[in-house]
């Protein structure tokens, strides 16, 4: 693994630790930029017309180009959801979306 993915894991990591700690406090996903300046990928499809998301991804490169900027959103309904998650592959392979509810 080349260091441009190790440090793209390592700010998802640091990302998805972020989000499980504050997860009760978000309020939302700003979609106002998506399209634009950073690309969304909303599960399920078109659900942020309805206001309904359960997962949201948006991906953006830094100010300087050298980084990529990844944000992750998960609704919690219910305190066993302790965390959202996202993993890079090289390989053309993608799981798009995956979901494990921990009961207990």
């Amino acid at each position: 693994m080349t260091l441009k993915y190790l440090s793209i894991l390592a700010a998802t990591i640091v990302a998805a630790c972020i989000l499980s700690t504050f997860a009760q406090s978000l309020s939302g996903f700003n979609t106002s930029q998506c399209g634009g300046s950073k690309r969304c990928i909303n599960i399920p499809d078109n659900c942020q017309v309805q206001g309904n998301c359960q997962y949201q991804i948006s991906y953006a490169p830094s100010g300087d180009g050298k980084s990529l900027i990844i944000e992750l959103y998960g609704r919690r309904d219910s305190p066993q959801m302790q965390y959202v998650a996202i993993g890079f592959s090289n390989d053309a392979r993608m799981v798009r979306f995956l979901r494990k509810d921990f009961l207990g």
